[in-house]
C-alpha cells in the first residue's frame, strides 16, 4: 500500500565560510599559493515535507594567485577545490501530509568555490 510516502531527500547549504591559512612562494608581484583549514555550515535537508537544518564544520583545501597591481591594492583569484562538511544521516520526525514517520535522509555536502577579490592593505 502506498501512503504517499516518497523518498525525494534535497540538500541546500544556506551560508557557509571559512577559517584558512595559506602558503606559498611570491616574486615580484605574485603570490600562487595553497590554501586549507576549517569550514563551517548552515546545511538544511528536506525529506517529503519535513525538513532539519544544522550547522556542520568540516574541512576546505584550495589554492589561488594573488598580483599586486599598486602600492596597497591587489587582486585574486582563488579556487576553493573542496568544501567537505562530510555524511550524515537524519530521520524526520513527522510529515503532516501522509503522517509518515522514520524516513531516513543521507546528505553529503561537499562542493567547490571559485572567488575573485580585492584587497586594500593599509
Amino acid at each position: 500500500m502506498n501512503y504517499g510516502c516518497g523518498t525525494v531527500c534535497t540538500t541546500n547549504v544556506d551560508a557557509f565560510g571559512t577559517l584558512r591559512g595559506r602558503l606559498g612562494y611570491a616574486w615580484n608581484n605574485v603570490l600562487l599559493y595553497g590554501t586549507g583549514g576549517l569550514a563551517y555550515g548552515s546545511i538544511q535537508s528536506n525529506l517529503d515535507g519535513g525538513s532539519v537544518t544544522n550547522w556542520r564544520t568540516g574541512w576546505t583545501a584550495g589554492a589561488g594567485a594573488e598580483y599586486g597591481f599598486a602600492a596597497h591594492w591587489s587582486a585574486k583569484l582563488e579556487y576553493i577545490y573542496y568544501v567537505d562538511f562530510g555524511s550524515f544521516q537524519w530521520t524526520n520526525a513527522t510529515n503532516v501530509n501522509y503522517s509518515c514517520t522514520g524516513l531516513n535522509c543521507s546528505t553529503d555536502a561537499k562542493f567547490s568555490v571559485i572567488r575573485a577579490g580585492l584587497n586594500y592593505r593599509f
